[in-house]
């Protein structure tokens, strides 16, 4: 949410991201933490999870994004990433979609979570030249 909401930056890479709160079920908003965290019961106010969901804040004007997740994440579903990145690049944003084969969420099940750092890292660093 920051990358698409503060100035300044320069690109963003999100590992298996929570693009969009509309996605999750009813339940998921229902403990006190959410409560907390958005300021009031989300699953009775539409407008406030699309205001905390970052791809509502999507715009051509958004920094270039590297989306990474797991084709298997039952916890966040690969879904997050895809429709993020096509609302970034309907918007005209910049934006890279690497969905891992294997991997749960976390990536469990997959071997090469370094070159995933690696590849984060040489994106950021081409980013911020």
């Amino acid at each position: 949410m920051a990358g698409l909401t503060e100035p300044g930056i320069a690109g963003v890479v999100a590992w298996y991201p929570l693009t969009d709160l509309a996605l999750l079920p009813p339940s998921a908003f229902s403990g006190s933490e959410q409560t907390r965290l958005l300021g009031r019961r989300a699953a009775e106010d539409p407008d406030l999870i699309a205001g905390a969901s970052p791809i509502t804040h999507v715009s051509g004007a958004s920094p270039p994004c590297l989306l990474v997740h797991g084709d298997r994440d039952e916890a966040l579903p690969a879904l997050h990433s895809e429709r993020f990145h096509q609302a970034l690049t309907a918007a005209g944003g910049e934006s890279a979609c690497q969905i891992v084969p294997g991997a749960g969420h976390c990536f469990t099940g997959y071997d090469d979570v370094p070159g995933l750092v690696a590849s984060s890292v040489a994106y950021l660093a081409a980013k911020l030249r």
